[in-house]
């Protein structure tokens, strides 16, 4: 099960951003990392982060990311998740926010087990955020930079503060939304978009 207020998996995706938000970023780089004290969830579920750009004039308009589970990433046992582990270093490979690159999957793969599958999911990963890209650049196109947070392609909480609290001095927040919750009862959706803090109009 998937939802933006699930702290694992896409609750914490924002965290994760928020970790390279401000890195120099530049058309063709992404960002890879899975530590947990960057946004990371456990060990094997890595983030792949892309951002994209205007195609005119190189506006940075937001950020196309991935997160996939990873059967191996290495540590003292095979799939990573040792019961009985004490440190990360015993899970496996601990990935600090870092460019992603092909000398870098080199170097993380040369430090799991099967590594012609984790450089394969690692290109796949690369390939879902090009995807990503695309599609924001589409949708800034068809709708304009500032689109309506309904149409923004990062979730949307329908909570007052959800798991948005752990990048909430990463993200300039829009004024909340106030709509009717099912049964009459209000609701405010508070963006959890951090790319609201890169948009220009």
């Amino acid at each position: 099960m998937q939802a933006e207020h699930i702290p694992v998996h896409l609750g914490s995706m924002p965290a994760s951003v928020a970790a390279v938000l401000d890195e120099r970023h530049a058309p063709g780089v992404s960002w890879i990392l899975n530590d947990p004290f960057r946004g990371g969830t456990h060990l094997p579920d890595i983030t792949v982060i892309t951002p994209v750009f205007a195609a005119d004039d190189e506006t940075l308009l937001g950020f196309a990311a991935s997160r996939a589970h990873h059967a191996d990433v290495g540590g003292r046992v095979p799939g990573s998740m040792p019961a009985d582990s004490r440190t990360l270093a015993e899970e496996g490979v601990v990935i600090s926010p870092r460019r992603l690159d092909a000398a870098t999957i080199e170097a993380l793969v040369a430090r799991m087990r099967q590594p012609e599958q984790r450089r394969a999911d690692l290109r796949a990963q690369l390939a879902a955020n090009r995807v990503g890209a695309v599609r924001l650049s589409a949708l800034a196109e068809r709708i304009g930079r500032r689109a309506p947070c309904a149409q923004r392609p990062m979730p949307c909480s329908t909570t007052p503060s959800g798991a948005h609290g752990v990048h909430r001095g990463a993200a300039r927040r829009r004024r909340p939304r106030r709509g009717r919750a099912r049964g009459g009862a209000r609701a405010t959706s508070r963006c959890g978009c951090v790319r609201a803090s890169r948009v220009s109009g």
